[in-house]
């Protein structure tokens, strides 16, 4: 989890030690009352948008049928053992047990899917299908072949349209009726939609407020920590697929030179923001309280998957540092789209209506 920290923390790398300095750096331009245009293809989630998600859920907490007179259906979820045959003898790739396949995902080739569809629990099925012209791998492509199939189990899925009360009340914590669970659905799927809205908003304002700013100087010092840090970033990440950084730039469609002509104007541009960020956040009081920090924290740990005691072991002064940085720069971009006039220059999605 350590390199996650890491990585968590890379947008936020400046220290404060910037504070206080702006005006040596930067003349600071007009911050509220500005007119930003932003960008979104929806501004509401539609029904498809929430039957997909709940279609997404239903995969995850359905539970395996025991009728055994069952038979899948398009939607379903069956686990399988499959082996594939080309000429009578299993060819690569083509055998696996245990595998949790959804009837209609489009996961197999043409004619596998449907070939299951009307299977029983235990059910032994011989697929004959061709594989398409266009098949990634040469020695298959338009080959003919025979799947082996065995249905170990079937997780009956139902379609959203046919969920009922008591589908829900069995099958789904802590909702016993369709109404409420689809309203909390889309409660969900338009949180994390208003919340990349904000960020979209948020560039866009910080981009036309760093624009208003007359930039004197850059803070060099600060230039090249940042730039160490970025490389020390691109190594480990390189390092996780077994490569040099210079073999990872190349295999990038860069070279070392462009490589580090984009890292400098990375550093200049970062560490101008974070001498935008400080003076604003003094101008207008705003600071990051140990209730924010506390929050993030939460967040990452439930993001990883881990309590926020463990999460923190993890933690290093520098990695705190980070990311409250990444906080104040946060609370000084919302404080501006506050203050800023938005405008939507375009929107697509239509409004929509809880499902059921």
């Amino acid at each position: 989890m350590r390199k996650k920290i890491v990585a968590l923390g890379l947008v936020a790398v400046m220290s404060l030690s910037l504070a206080g300095c702006g005006n040596k750096y930067v003349k600071l331009g007009s911050y509220k009352g500005l007119s930003v245009d932003y960008t979104a293809s929806q501004t509401e989630v539609t029904n498809d948008d929430i039957n997909s998600s709940i279609e997404s859920k239903l995969t995850e907490v359905a539970k395996v049928t025991k009728d055994k007179n069952y038979k899948a259906k398009k939607g379903d979820k069956v686990n399988i053992d499959y082996k594939g045959l080309k000429d009578g003898k299993a060819f690569d790739g083509g055998t696996a047990t245990g595998y949790d396949l959804v009837l209609g995902s489009g996961t197999f080739i043409d004619g596998f899917e449907d070939g299951l569809i009307g299977a029983k629990k235990g059910q032994k099925l011989s697929l004959n299908l061709t594989f398409p012209e266009t098949y990634s791998n040469s020695d298959l492509a338009g080959k003919d072949v025979v799947f082996k199939v065995k249905v170990n189990s079937i997780t009956e899925i139902p379609a959203v349209d046919d969920l009922t009360d008591d589908y829900i009340k069995n099958n789904v914590s802590g909702y016993d009726n369709v109404s409420d669970y689809a309203a909390s659905v889309k409660n969900e799927l338009q949180e994390k939609l208003d919340a990349s809205i904000l960020e979209t908003k948020k560039k866009a304002a910080w981009e036309k407020v760093i624009d208003g700013c007359k930039i004197k100087d850059y803070p060099k010092e600060d230039v090249e920590d940042l730039k160490s840090q970025m490389k020390t970033y691109y190594e480990n990440l390189a390092s996780q697929y077994g490569l040099e950084l210079s073999d990872y730039i190349t295999q990038m469609g860069s070279t070392e030179d462009e490589f580090n002509e984009q890292m400098e104007k990375s550093a200049k541009e970062e560490a101008i923001s974070r001498v935008v960020m400080n003076l604003i956040a003094d101008k207008e009081n705003i600071k990051v309280t140990d209730d924010d920090y506390d929050e993030q924290i939460q967040k990452y740990a439930d993001q990883y998957g881990v309590s926020k005691e463990e999460f923190l072991k993890q933690v290093t002064d520098d990695d705190k540092e980070q990311i409250k940085v990444g906080l104040k720069l946060s609370k000084v971009q919302e404080f501006v789209v506050d203050n800023c006039k938005m405008n939507l220059t375009e929107a697509t999605a239509t409004p929509s209506s809880t499902t059921k």
